[in-house]
């Protein structure tokens, strides 16, 4: 935390206009700076999905591997069985 509060600090020591995504595509795209943010929402939106989707096999991989307790972890619902 205190090296992301010195970084944080030192950038906006740099670059003093720097602010939100909608400032930067503003002052650097002009008009298409609602297409550079609604890009950006998006590639978000989909990086936390992918991230949201990958915990569940993690968490399955490491129950079946007897890392966590393979009671819980280890063993998939009969119904989603294949």
């Amino acid at each position: 935390m205190l090296f992301t509060a010195c970084g944080y600090g030192h950038m906006a020591r740099l670059i003093p206009s720097a602010g939100s995504a909608y400032t930067f595509a503003s002052r650097n795209f002009g008009t298409l700076s609602a297409f550079f943010v609604a890009v950006y929402v998006a590639g978000c939106f989909a990086s936390a999905m992918a991230g949201q989707a990958s915990v569940t096999r993690v968490l399955f991989a490491m129950g079946r591997d007897q890392v966590l307790p393979e009671r819980i972890f280890g063993h998939l619902h009969c119904r989603i069985l294949m």
